[in-house]
């Protein structure tokens, strides 16, 4: 898995298996770091043991888009097929392209599902301004441009018009 991966786009990161009960607090650690910086979890049944369930628990909890590949025919198939989550993707597979088909599947399924993440550099008033928002209301800094960014798109009649072709 990781050898295709690393041929694509994506950025990877991987937690090793523990080596010992004394790694156990460790793998912790950077599993909840690592699915926090993440945008969606992958993992494979060949290596999944408690320690690879907790992390799928600590995606799942964060609400993090979770494929698990599941080998066609695997033992665990009927165990694993007892879990819902609406985060959660199964894809059992029995060869490499098979393979590959739901990995490719599963990222463009979330091309449509994940939040953009944007950067920007805005002039000192504005910051202003959405550091007073932080401090005196229950809104974040993202809320605010989001809403005023959904506000422009609203009114934008070109935008309207790109939508409806679009969508036709």
């Amino acid at each position: 898995m990781q050898e295709y991966l690393l041929n694509t786009d994506h950025k990877i990161s991987t937690i090793p298996p523990s080596e010992s009960e004394k790694d156990v607090v460790d793998r912790y650690q950077v599993s909840k770091k690592t699915v926090a910086t993440c945008d969606v979890v992958m993992a494979h049944v060949s290596v999944f043991d408690e320690g690879n369930a907790y992390q799928l628990a600590i995606a799942l909890d964060s609400k993090k888009y979770v494929l698990l590949l599941v080998p066609s025919g695997d033992s665990r198939n009927e165990e694993i097929s007892r879990i819902r989550d609406s985060q959660l993707r199964i894809a059992q597979y029995s060869d490499n392209k098979g393979f590959r088909t739901a990995v490719d599947g599963f990222f463009a399924e979330m091309m449509n599902k994940l939040d953009a993440k944007l950067f920007m550099v805005i002039p000192p008033s504005v910051n202003k301004y959405l550091d007073w928002v932080l401090v005196h209301t229950e809104k974040s800094k993202s809320d605010v441009v989001r809403a005023a960014v959904e506000g422009v798109a609203a009114k934008d009649e070109d935008y309207k018009s790109f939508l409806s072709k679009s969508n036709s």
